[in-house]
C-alpha cells in the first residue's frame, strides 16, 4: 500500500495538481494507492475525492478519501491481511 497526502486551504491549481497524483497511482508498483485529502479547498463539495476516484479507469489502484476515513480504511486493510 502506498499513501499520499494532499492538502490545500486556498483556491488555486488544486485539481490540476491532483491529475499528477492519478498518474503516479497508475505507475505505482503497490497494490493499492490511497490519497488522503484535506484542507478547505480540496474538501469543498468533495472536489478532490470525487475527481481522483473518477480516474479509476486510468489508475485502478487509486482510492481517494478524506482524513477522517483513513483509520477505518487501514483497519479494514490490516484485518484482511
Amino acid at each position: 500500500m502506498q499513501i499520499a497526502a494532499k492538502y490545500q486551504e486556498t483556491s488555486g491549481t488544486a485539481i490540476e495538481k491532483l491529475a499528477y497524483t492519478a498518474m503516479d497511482a497508475a505507475n505505482s508498483e503497490h497494490q493499492e494507492y490511497l490519497v488522503v485529502c484535506g484542507g478547505q479547498e480540496l474538501l469543498k463539495h468533495n472536489r478532490a475525492v470525487s475527481f481522483l476516484n473518477s480516474r479509476k479507469d486510468m489508475a485502478p489502484k487509486l482510492h481517494a478519501l478524506e482524513v477522517n476515513e483513513l483509520s477505518e480504511r487501514l483497519l479494514g486493510y490490516f484485518d484482511a491481511a
